[in-house]
């Protein structure tokens, strides 16, 4: 139920009749400029070196990394004839201590035939493998 059926001494509901003047809006917005252009003055005239365009000091010549890839598909097609080439080739690890790596093939055939030294014959669980 409605408060004018319960409350008859209210009086009823109009509409605003009074809007914001014109010349308040007007009045407003020039202030609003007024302010803006004496701020925009006041930063000019404390901070006057802001406004020279000057080429910066720092002395970069290259991009510091970690860089973009110009050429993504490059890049992996490099990195992966260069793993291709390591996986499949041989050459040294260490030439100190005489350690090389062989292809990736013949190292499996190896592990296949001798077996790992260190690798456990049973499970810790006692299951064979």
């Amino acid at each position: 139920m409605s408060d004018y059926a319960e409350h008859p001494e209210l009086p009823l509901a109009e509409r605003e009749l009074q809007d914001v003047a014109p010349r308040a809006i007007i009045i407003g917005l020039l202030l609003v400029v007024l302010v803006s252009v004496l701020l925009a003055g006041l930063s000019m005239w404390m901070f006057p070196s802001s406004l020279r365009d000057r080429p910066a000091n720092v002395g970069v010549n290259e991009f510091p990394l970690p860089r973009l890839q110009p050429n993504t598909p490059l890049d992996m097609n490099r990195f992966y004839a260069e793993e291709m080439k390591r996986l499949h080739g041989t050459g040294w690890v260490d030439r100190t201590k005489g350690l090389i790596h062989i292809p990736i093939d013949d190292a499996m055939a190896l592990v296949a035939e001798r077996g790992i030294a260190d690798w456990p014959k049973q499970s810790p669980t006692g299951i064979s493998r």
